[in-house]
């Protein structure tokens, strides 16, 4: 039996899991910082919210890192990203 691979949320939950650690903040603390909720933090970190692109540059400005640096991990899979079949029928 295969376990299932991560998916594409829950690597970025890791990668903010990770930069929010090595500041030494707790889920509450960085809310408390970004003025967000402890269960908002918690559950991006868990791979349960799809966050905005301004949240994104959000996050890299309280890690102090460069925005790119929170998809290192979904980098090193595209088989995550999505299908870009053409949709519309002109």
């Amino acid at each position: 039996m295969s376990i299932p691979s991560e998916t594409a949320l829950q690597l970025f939950g890791r990668v903010v899991r990770q930069h929010r650690e090595k500041l030494g903040c707790t889920q509450q603390e960085l809310a408390k910082r970004a003025g967000w909720q402890q269960s908002f933090i918690n559950e991006v970190e868990s791979g349960k919210r799809n966050v905005t692109f301004h949240t994104m540059l959000r996050f890299a400005r309280l890690f102090s890192i460069k925005p790119s640096a929170l998809f290192e991990l979904v980098d090193t899979r595209p088989d995550l990203y999505p299908n870009l079949e053409r949709r519309d029928k002109r």
